[in-house]
């Protein structure tokens, strides 16, 4: 069985809840479901300082009728994706260009709207847009393993649930202020995640420089 798939999460979670064998939470219903919230409120987390470590390949945004806005598509439950972290617009793929991006820039090309961006001007856009951005992450199945890397990592997902679950209807806050002291841990918790994520991304994640153009292919066009 693979490191920290949706089955070892599972695990974790029970023996981090001290769970028995036998429990009255089900696993697809009570267990899976707690599992995904929990990654989602990690993704956001990390997005929020390192999104480095979570962006998409360079996907196409969806155009309205009018394709005067532009959308990221929805989330496994059909809600609009809101893209996470420093969200980077360009009309073609060559303006993710290494570590400099010299692609569109918000509030002078568009405007971020969270869920769409605007075309300016009430103008509309004719072409494709490429976007990438963090996204709400699939939920965690028994076939679709969380998306945190490294691996070990996923284990936060496993505490972050028990917490959450342990703070529902407070039903047992000492459990919950045992997994706070978990995530909390400087050596094995999120403050240790963010550490090995920052010694790989020392700028924080996927800012833009426009005025470092002279990096880009000449073939840009209008991407700068």
């Amino acid at each position: 069985m693979p490191v920290w798939d949706g089955p070892a999460l599972v695990t974790a979670f029970e023996n981090e809840a001290g769970l028995e064998d036998a429990h009255e939470l089900d696993v697809d219903t009570d267990i899976y479901p707690r599992l995904s919230q929990a990654q989602v409120k990690l993704v956001e987390r990390i997005a929020g300082i390192y999104p480095d470590a979570l962006y998409s390949a360079p996907f196409t945004l969806t155009p309205s009728v009018d394709r005067k806005t532009f959308s990221f598509g929805n989330d496994a439950q059909g809600n609009p994706n809101i893209g996470l972290g420093w969200v980077q617009i360009a009309p073609n793929q060559s303006a993710f260009s290494g570590d400099t991006f010299v692609g569109w820039v918000k509030d002078r090309d568009f405007l971020d709207e969270g869920d769409k961006i605007r075309i300016m001007s009430n103008r509309s856009w004719p072409g494709t847009l490429y976007c990438r951005a963090v996204l709400t992450p699939p939920d965690i199945t028994a076939l679709q393993p969380p998306v945190i890397n490294p691996a070990s990592a996923r284990e936060l997902i496993a505490v972050l649930a028990v917490q959450r679950w342990a703070l529902e209807g407070n039903q047992n806050p000492k459990l919950a202020q045992a997994m706070a002291s978990k995530w909390t841990d400087r050596d094995y918790g999120f403050p240790a995640l963010m550490l090995e994520y920052k010694k790989r991304w020392q700028g924080g994640g996927a800012g833009w420089d426009p005025a470092r153009w002279y990096f880009a292919a000449p073939d840009l066009g209008t991407a700068g």
